[in-house]
């Protein structure tokens, strides 16, 4: 009987050479062995400072511990790589892609546009209601938890405004919320920038001259 040089078990001495007594021991005694060396190694490669480099397609400086990347994101590599002409080529194939008649909400009201339930005891109408966005529903949360409003109503008919577009077409607006003497527009922070926004806010103090509008962006 013999005994295995790394977990010095007995064994018959019939796996491989003798030394050790199944193919676990073997493989585990050169990797015990050089445990240490391992060991500082892999402490390297986490303790180790990122590279700082700056993203060839956004011009976004990162951090990264690899040494290899160029780019920052997975969307800057998928640009970078390829060529004027690809991108030419898919620009052109995406353009007025869902412009007009194409769009899937072309002629259609807002009322085929997201809807989310909401409850405020504070409203005019009914008490549960749904609102077009994330957004609205963090203000109507907000109004919830403020004592000072009494209360308030959302999109109100009696403020619709006709106006028309960039392209000359005739739309009608109406406002998110009227909030004592005053209606709020809740916006995200690209579409308060937009023109289309700055017309509607236009036709509206044109309208209604003596009722104060503001925008609120999320």
């Amino acid at each position: 009987m013999k005994n295995c040089e790394n977990c010095n078990s007995e064994h018959d001495g019939s796996y491989g050479s003798g030394r050790f007594c199944s193919t676990k021991c073997a493989r585990g005694f050169s990797t015990k062995a050089k445990r240490k060396e391992i060991n500082e190694k892999v402490s390297k490669i986490l303790i180790k400072e990122p590279y700082k480099k700056i993203c060839p397609e956004c011009g976004k400086e990162f951090k990264t511990k690899r040494k290899k990347y160029i780019y920052c994101s997975r969307s800057c590599a998928g640009k970078g790589n390829m060529t004027e002409e690809v991108k030419l080529k898919i620009s052109k194939n995406c353009k007025g892609k869902n412009a007009g008649s194409k769009n899937g909400m072309y002629g259609k009201s807002p009322k085929n546009t997201k809807h989310i339930r909401v409850t405020s005891f504070k409203h005019t109408g009914n008490k549960v209601f749904n609102v077009r966005s994330s957004y609205e529903k963090i203000f109507v949360n907000k109004i919830n938890e403020n004592n000072l409003i009494s209360n308030f109503t959302y999109e109100p008919k009696q403020f619709k405004v006709k106006y028309k577009d960039e392209k000359g077409i005739q739309r009608t607006y109406q406002p998110d919320f009227l909030l004592k003497n005053e209606i709020i527009e809740i916006k995200n922070k690209w579409s308060a920038k937009l023109k289309e926004t700055k017309i509607k806010k236009e036709a509206f103090k044109k309208a209604f001259p003596n009722i104060k509008y503001q925008i609120i962006c999320w």
